[in-house]
């Protein structure tokens, strides 16, 4: 199978161009050849880690571009070298190798790839990767917020269970082929700066692509969900509640209101989330509020927004407990949301 990408012309390994001309079109580029200031550039774009460098010298270039929910980029180390990252926490990451060989651990897990299989990295689990001299890999990260959202609104639910990525992402397969072509299209028009990728939309459209091709095509604890006639639709019966507790989440009814629009007795109506949802009604009211107030502080402006106008806005009244339960969901307090994003 030929490379997903073609790797840019020029001499590799030890003469490789490093211009950034030499490299495919990319909103930001690197090229250093001291070990301190590759790991501080790859920690800044993607991830705190540890690199080892058998030979003690490195040659890296990365090219990337910084989107919405993805970072696309292509690095090379032009040295054998060991990336040794911790757990990723708020980011999946997906590694496809363009030239040369990549060895792989996960967890317990280990796979060795050229470039006919990727590899996805998950948020939970530390990771170790060896590039080989004349390895380039195009490295996706994806926003973990953004993922888990696509991934609920396929499933027409919340996402309860954090999702998992079978390691290896084998390229030759129908499905999988399917997102690769999505990154290709997404690639080609990066490098079409007038195009689609001049509007917002048009970038939000070809990341959605990207990201539901992927959930789609790669297996996952999910996949059969995701496949299923029946966990593509809501019972007909709940479907008028979930969308009011959607569109209206600042306007909470009573447990009896929603089981009247339903058309269902309290316990029909909790029975029915339980089983289709795998939470009760007012569990998925408060994650599409606390979905809500995140999105608010990601938006806002923290010299002129504070958490508890936010808070109380989506109907939280109780700031300790509802910083907890903020923080068990997304991993990081409200402040730090409103500071940091």
């Amino acid at each position: 199978m030929t490379a997903v990408f073609a790797a840019p012309a020029g001499p590799t390994a030890s003469r490789r161009d490093t211009s950034p001309s030499a490299v495919p079109r990319a909103r930001e580029f690197r090229h250093t050849t001291d070990r301190d200031e590759a790991i501080d550039v790859i920690t800044e774009v993607y991830v705190p880690h540890n690199l080892v460098l058998p030979t003690c010298a490195v040659d890296m270039t990365l090219a990337w571009t910084p989107l919405r929910h993805l970072v696309l980029g292509y690095l090379s180390y032009g040295a054998e070298s060991y990336l040794i990252a911790p757990k990723l926490e708020t980011f999946y990451h997906v590694n496809l190798t363009i030239r040369g060989r990549t060895g792989s651990q996960r967890g317990a897990e280990e796979v060795e790839t050229g470039n006919d299989v990727g590899l996805v990295f998950l948020p939970s689990e530390p990771a170790t990767v060896h590039w080989s001299e004349d390895c380039m890999q195009l490295a996706m990260k994806i926003d973990k917020d953004g993922l888990e959202a696509e991934l609920a609104r396929l499933l027409n639910r919340q996402v309860t269970v954090p999702l998992r990525f079978d390691l290896a992402l084998e390229l030759k397969k129908p499905k999988v082929s399917s997102f690769v072509r999505a990154l290709q299209h997404l690639r080609s028009e990066l490098d079409e700066p007038d195009g689609i990728v001049a509007s917002p939309l048009g970038v939000a459209q070809l990341e959605d692509t990207v990201i539901t091709s992927l959930l789609l095509g790669q297996p996952s604890n999910y996949y059969d969900e995701l496949h299923s006639s029946a966990g593509s639709a809501l019972p007909r019966t709940i479907a008028p509640v979930v969308d009011l507790m959607e569109s209206e989440p600042d306007n909470p009814r009573s447990l009896g209101a929603y089981a009247s629009v339903a058309g269902l007795s309290v316990r029909a109506l909790q029975d029915t989330f339980r089983r289709t949802l795998e939470v009760t009604p007012m569990e998925y009211l408060r994650g599409v509020q606390f979905d809500r107030v995140r999105a608010d502080l990601l938006a806002s402006d923290p010299e002129t927004t504070t958490v508890t106008q936010v808070m109380h806005r989506w109907g939280f009244t109780h700031a300790g407990r509802f910083s907890t339960n903020y923080r068990k969901r997304f991993k990081e307090l409200p402040s730090e949301t409103l500071r940091c994003h």
